[in-house]
Order: C-alpha cells, then structure tokens, then sequence
C-alpha cells in the first residue's frame, strides 16, 4: 500500500478468517499530516488495484482497503507554579510539548497514556499538574487513530 499510495504515513494489515477458507486481509491507510487522516476513495481504489493485481495477490485472499476510524479527544492541563516562574514562557513550552506529543504520536493503534501527558509537563518551575482531558488513558485498536482536537494549558495558580 505504501508503494501504491506514497502520500500515507502508515498501514496496518490485519487478517481474519470469516470461514475455514475464506481469509480476508483487513488493510487500513493512514495519510501524513497535515492532510485529513482518511484516504480519498480513489486513492483507496488505487491501493486496492495495485495490491490485488495478479503478480501480488494470492487466488484466496479477500482484501478490503479501509480509511482509519477516528477517535476524537482533546488535551486540557491545570498547571501549577511554583513563585518566581516565568508563567507565559512555562505554558507556552509545556503546550508545545504536547504538540510534539501528539505528533509522535501520529500512528495507528498508538494509544495516547496520562503518563505521557504528564511528562510533557514535567518542567523546572512547574509544582504539580491536574489533567482534565483525557480522563484516563486512551486505547484504540490497531485500525483507530486517535485525533487530539485541542490543546488547552491554563495557570491554575502558584505554590506559596
């Protein structure tokens, strides 16, 4: 699929058996960012026509090429200070550290962890963190991605 289609980042091929004799080839297509997550349908049309010609394909193979489900969340950070930290310059660097995050993580099947959120605000200067977005750690299949809507870091006050 990467051969036939090099605008997709990544590809996840997963195969199941409807029938003792019927295996199908579940192949999902995710495209690079900055482009929408889902493949035009001709762009599938084209993946499926390269993957299926006769010199790649076995005679038992059903495929079926998939555009990724999405799952929709945001990121909103409470974060506390300790006195003397330079607020704007400690938001601004913990949001950018979660736009590299979510960047990373950028690939089918990769969960997005409260560990991983917390560690981008992990910083000199910075007392604690409360995560409101997400509430938990967020799992997907290996034919989701996970698409961050919005990044919100708000100062919710300063240690004494």
């Amino acid at each position: 699929a990467l051969t036939a289609y090099p605008e997709l980042r990544d590809v996840t091929a997963l195969r199941r058996v409807e029938q003792d004799y019927f295996p199908v080839i579940l192949i999902t297509c995710l495209m690079q960012p900055p482009n929408a997550p889902s493949p035009s349908d001709e762009a599938l049309v084209r993946i499926r026509s390269y993957i299926q010609s006769l010199s790649r394909q076995g005679l038992t193979d059903v495929i079926s090429i998939n555009k990724p489900k999405i799952k929709n969340i945001n990121y909103n950070v409470r974060v506390w200070l300790y006195p003397g930290t330079v607020q704007d310059q400690t938001l601004a660097k913990i949001e950018q550290n979660l736009s590299t995050l979510v960047a990373n993580q950028y690939w089918l099947g990769h969960d997005h962890s409260l560990m991983a959120i917390n560690t981008c605000c992990a910083m000199s200067g910075v007392h604690h963190v409360e995560i409101v977005e997400p509430t938990t750690d967020v799992m997907v299949p290996l034919d989701w991605i996970i698409m961050v809507d919005k990044i919100t870091v708000t100062l919710a006050g300063r240690t004494l």
